[in-house]
């Protein structure tokens, strides 16, 4: 991660993510932001099926050298074992 980048991360509201040492961690690290979805997202089920998917299928096992490179091959499918 680049320095100077802000890391988002998207969190369920589980409790061990909000416990004192994980907030303390966040208080020292102000790059990283943690965003808690809402108890009641049953929507947010379908986004995350379709970013599993799109792991699976295009990012999993791929070499990249950036995200540049990366945007280019956007159907790349990396070479399948078995």
């Amino acid at each position: 991660m680049p320095v100077g980048k802000v890391v988002h991360v998207i969190l369920d509201n589980y409790a061990t993510h909000k416990h004192p040492k994980v907030l303390a961690w966040l208080k020292k690290h102000p790059r990283w932001v943690f965003h808690f979805a809402p108890t009641s997202a049953s929507w947010l089920n379908a986004a995350e099926g379709f970013f599993a998917t799109l792991t699976r299928k295009r990012l999993r096992r791929g070499s990249f050298r950036g995200i540049v490179d990366r945007r280019s091959r956007p159907h790349h499918r990396p070479h399948q074992q078995g």
